[in-house]
This record gives C-alpha cells, sequence and structure tokens, in this order.
C-alpha cells in the first residue's frame, strides 16, 4: 500500500513519497523503495542466509564487489546489495547454487534497514555479474 491506503504503482509516480512521508504513513507493512532508472541498483539475493549469516557463495560474491550497503531483506532470508551501476532490463539467474536478481528499473524493492554492511553506495560494473 502507499501513502493514503491506495496500491502502489511503479509507473504512477503521483503515488510515490519520500522516505521520510513513507516511515510516518500509518498503511501497509514496512516502506519500500522503487527503481526508477536514476542509476541506483540492487542485487537481490534469495535465500542466501543461514543462521543469520550469509552463506559461502553470497560472501563470496559480496567480497567481489566494492563496499556499498548490503541489508537483510525483510524475510531474513535474503540480501540486498545497494549501489550504482546500469542496468537496462533485470534478470534473473542462479550462479553456484546462488539465486541472483538484478534490477535497476521498474521494481519495487521491500527495505529492511537492517545493514549486514553499512557503506555509502558504490560504482558497481554489474557486466562480469550478469555476462
Amino acid at each position: 500500500m502507499a501513502l493514503g491506503g491506495y496500491w502502489l504503482s511503479i509507473n504512477d509516480r503521483s503515488k510515490w513519497a519520500t522516505y521520510e512521508k513513507a516511515k510516518e504513513s500509518e498503511h501497509g507493512d514496512g516502506v519500500g523503495f522503487i527503481l526508477n532508472g536514476d542509476g541506483v541498483v540492487c542485487i537481490d539475493l534469495d535465500d542466501c542466509m543461514e543462521g543469520g549469516k550469509p552463506n559461502q557463495q553470497a560472501r563470496e560474491l559480496i567480497d567481489s564487489l566494492p563496499r556499498t550497503f548490503v541489508e537483510v531483506s525483510p524475510s531474513g532470508r535474503g540480501l540486498h546489495i545497494w549501489g550504482y551501476g546500469e542496468v537496462t532490463t533485470g534478470r534473473r539467474f542462479e550462479r553456484d547454487g546462488l539465486k541472483i536478481e538484478v534490477y535497476g528499473e521498474g521494481r519495487y524493492l521491500t527495505v529492511s534497514g537492517n545493514a549486514l554492511v553499512k557503506s555509502k553506495l558504490a560504482e558497481l560494473d554489474l557486466d562480469d555479474l550478469v555476462g
């Protein structure tokens, strides 16, 4: 739900809100971020947490990237790696058993604020990742 109790649309900017307004809303459950093609990207890793820590494949991926903000997803089972980059078409794939989604536009992601790595967003070269 967006502010005012109506359903959010990634295509209707009139229903978007700032973080400050969203966190004050009494509607919905938590907050999210809309990737709108402005250069902010997210690498979404699913089912990669074991005992509250990233599994080996997730840790290796994180270590291969520049230091950037990484949070545990709201489910507690995955990770969101946030940064700057260029992604024209979102992609889903699996590498070494790691479920990976990469998005830069046309996607809404819930956020937890539960930082695994607290850092400013870094420039991510995604060519090697999405190959």
